[in-house]
């Protein structure tokens, strides 16, 4: 990593959360601006998808607690 890079990271990570988050957006975005219309498009598809699963019945909805939970005793969920 250059000195410049060390610099911008540096400054970057004293940002407020929301700004960090808008600035990583922004970095990601610049790299293949073109694959983030297909990234978006997929995740907008499964969450179409889960939607559906929850709608329908065949799956459950739960909380971020019961979630968060699972995951720390390593339940499937």
């Amino acid at each position: 990593m250059t000195e410049d890079s060390k610099n911008v990271l540096e400054a970057g990570l004293a940002l407020p959360i929301d700004d960090r988050l808008e600035v990583a957006e922004q970095l990601l975005l610049s790299l293949s601006p073109q694959q983030q219309d297909e990234v978006d498009a997929a995740w907008t598809r499964e969450i179409e998808r889960r939607l559906e699963e929850i709608h329908s019945g065949r799956e459950a909805l739960i909380s971020h607690e019961e979630v968060m939970e699972r995951f720390k005793t390593r339940k499937k969920i």
